[in-house]
């Protein structure tokens, strides 16, 4: 007789992670994060801990520029 024996553990893991989203007010900046966040699954908990306005910018590479 095969028993099914589920070797798979659970892993919590904890990230800061840091967004620059492009928007036209604070207000709407904390949406967009809000539902960039909410958006990932598996997520349980999240906090945003500070919005503030930037000159820095994502280009389509990925890279942070100033």
């Amino acid at each position: 007789m095969l028993e099914d024996i589920d070797n798979n553990k659970y892993y919590k893991i904890i990230a800061n992670v840091e967004l620059i989203v492009h928007s036209e007010s604070d207000g709407e900046a904390g949406y967009l994060a809000d539902s960039i966040l909410a958006g990932i699954e598996e997520s349980l908990n999240y906090s945003i801990l500070n919005i503030e306005e930037t000159d820095e910018r994502i280009d389509e590479n990925k890279d942070i520029k100033k």
